[in-house]
């Protein structure tokens, strides 16, 4: 059976945390490009970007679990005691570990 794309990560970190999230779900997802990563600066940008491709049967499924996980990180955020920039995803400043509480 032929897969559908169902999303294009920004790198292999991104990816391989979509794929465990869908995973959770019963949801099977594959991956291609995310074994290129080493060589990032030597191929062009596309290459290096990872894709998720899930059977047509998921696609919908797939699709609301990840619309679901965008709306439950919010916006990135900066730390109030150290200032760091810190993604939406992270509940504790990756430099200092202060909570995000308060920023």
């Amino acid at each position: 059976m032929t897969e559908s794309l169902l999303y294009t990560a920004s790198n292999t970190i991104e990816a391989h945390l979509l794929q465990g999230l869908l995973g959770g779900e019963g949801i099977q997802v594959r991956l291609d490009s995310d074994l290129l990563m080493g060589a990032v600066g030597d191929l062009p940008t596309e290459v290096q970007q990872v894709r998720l491709w899930c059977y047509p049967y998921h696609l919908n499924a797939a699709r609301q679990v990840l619309e679901n996980y965008f709306k439950s990180v919010g916006d990135d955020w900066f730390c109030g005691q150290c200032g760091e920039h810190n993604g939406g995803a992270f509940e504790f400043c990756w430099h200092c570990r202060q909570p995000r509480k308060g920023n």
